[in-house]
């Protein structure tokens, strides 16, 4: 391996530590595409039974990556498992196009929201939870785009690993297309943080985007009660969103309503 490290984090909550593998292969030449190189990197957490790996592969043609795989599996020691793959690929119109699967087997369960408001990023949000173990993790992906353009200059993928009762770990991935080297990808070392602090950062982006939605539906409404003869419009815009549409409610959670049915 061209660089490898291993190291064990201690957890508040007591128990065996959770050790994590951080490796990366030299340039290798790939078997099924002529004249193309991959770099591998991994990062690997395991407690007790329970194993998450994370895989990042870029491909690249005459020194430009233009391809990046990202794979995150996660294994409950009790026969089921949870993966995602995210492929991200350099465009010249587009600048990155991404798309993202997700299989699961066992007692595993997914759950997943996307949010698409102009000015804002797009965000796709995913959490993964085993019944049986009680572990799970949460993930989302965001899209950052031209100002009123479909071009997206950079990708932003951040992932939190239940690994305690109020412990995760969290690993952030940044992906943008330099010109000159194609696509460009950061990876920041894993750092331990409460629960607590994931949720709230999790929620808050959910709260932005939501906020956001309810900000333009109500304007829009507005405009629209506006032109309505006097006889026909509300009196109140905001009864006439909240009936038709439901109010948008914050989702709570993912990691918190998860502690409540399993207590950890």
């Amino acid at each position: 391996m061209e660089g490898q490290n291993s190291y064990l984090m201690r957890l508040n909550c007591g128990g065996p530590p959770l050790q994590v593998y951080d490796f990366k292969t030299p340039k290798y030449l790939d078997r099924e595409e002529p004249g193309v190189f991959c770099v591998r990197r991994c990062i690997k957490f395991s407690v007790g039974k329970r194993v998450c790996a994370f895989n990042i592969t870029e491909k690249s043609k005459e020194d430009r990556v233009y391809s990046v795989n990202i794979d995150v599996t996660e294994q409950s020691g009790k026969g089921s498992y949870a993966k995602t793959s995210m492929w991200f690929g350099m465009n010249n119109r587009y600048d990155i196009l991404c798309s993202v699967r997700s299989m699961l087997s066992g007692s595993y369960e997914l759950f997943r929201q996307n949010y698409s408001v102009p000015t804002l990023p797009d965000i796709e949000s995913t959490g993964f939870f085993c019944s049986m173990s009680g572990y799970g993790s949460y993930f989302t992906l965001e899209k950052k785009k031209l100002e009123k353009s479909e071009v997206v200059e950079r990708v932003k993928s951040t992932h939190d690993f239940l690994v305690g009762g109020d412990e995760t770990v969290n690993v952030k991935v940044k992906i943008t297309n330099d010109k000159k080297v194609g696509l460009r990808v950061e990876v920041e070392r894993p750092v331990k943080l409460t629960l607590d602090y994931s949720c709230r950062v999790f929620e808050k982006m959910e709260e932005k985007m939501e906020d956001e939605i309810q900000k333009n539906m109500l304007s829009f409404l507005r405009n629209a009660t506006a032109e309505l003869p006097p006889d026909e419009s509300p009196t109140d815009p905001f009864s006439l969103y909240y009936s038709q549409s439901g109010r948008v409610r914050h989702k709570e959670s993912l990691f918190h309503g998860h502690e409540r049915n399993n207590q950890f």
